[in-house]
């Protein structure tokens, strides 16, 4: 009984801690740090503004001005937020 216990339980007792500690690990808010360059409209399109995240809440604006990033095809479409403050 003792030799099951060290060959087959512990193991899976083991593996299950890990687990459960690569989870509890993971840091909550690790999408919202990556901030990208945002651009307003502005005397020429797409005027290089404020860093700002992808995700959020609160749309990113600079006085009255919508901030916007860029897409794939160098269009300022996209909408950006307020990074999260921690």
């Amino acid at each position: 009984m003792k030799n099951l216990i060290s060959k087959i339980v512990l193991p899976i007792a083991v593996f299950m801690v890990a687990i459960v500690a690569a989870f509890a690990s993971k840091g909550a808010d690790s999408e919202n740090t990556a901030l990208e360059q945002g651009y307003i409209h502005a005397s020429t399109p797409c005027e290089v503004s404020i860093e700002c995240s992808p995700n959020g809440l609160t749309v990113c604006k600079v006085g009255s001005k919508q901030v916007f990033g860029m897409n794939a095809a160098s269009q300022c479409t996209r909408t950006l937020y307020l990074p999260i403050q921690n």
